[in-house]
């Protein structure tokens, strides 16, 4: 039997755990696939905002 794959409250420490890991001992079989955007970004955009609706934005992403 496999182990669970651990609950991580940063990205930091699920990259740490991913680099020192063996990830063959652990049960991967509830992943999900993801996909990144990849192509290099080549415009840059410069908005003004009401500092509420920016920390709300930055909450989402």
């Amino acid at each position: 039997m496999k182990k669970p794959i651990p609950t991580f409250k940063t990205d930091r420490e699920a990259e740490d755990f991913v680099a020192k890991a063996d990830l063959t001992a652990y049960d991967l079989s509830g992943g999900q696939v993801v996909r990144f955007e990849m192509r290099p970004k080549d415009k840059a955009v410069s908005l003004r905002l009401p500092e509420k609706l920016l920390e709300a934005v930055r909450g989402e992403a």
